[in-house]
């Protein structure tokens, strides 16, 4: 039986995959690339280079062929900070509270 170093799993609602690698999580995935690029990061010799498809990957449900048309928009990204709160009941407007 092969040992799976690198599970990926199922698509989420926004179409991100979760990849685990050696049993540590190490981000969601957009695309296949991205998979690489963490595996990069953590330190895997010649990541650049895997083969998605090898005994290294197990793939649950859907394999490195499905991914979602395109990364979902963040809200996050499109937020305006609030301005602090100034008060106007004392020192002339210059407290704030």
């Amino acid at each position: 039986m092969a040992v799976h170093r690198v599970i990926v799993y199922p698509p989420d609602d926004e179409g991100t995959r979760m990849v685990r690698y050696d049993g540590v999580i190490l981000g969601r995935a957009f695309k296949a690339p991205d998979i690489a690029e963490f595996l990069r990061a953590a330190g895997m010799p010649d990541a650049e280079d895997v083969d998605l498809t090898g005994p290294l990957f197990e793939w649950r449900e859907i394999g490195p062929e499905s991914w979602a048309e395109s990364p979902p928009e963040r809200a996050s990204h499109h937020r305006v900070a609030s301005p602090p709160i100034v008060s106007r009941s004392c020192c002339g407007g210059g407290c704030r509270r």
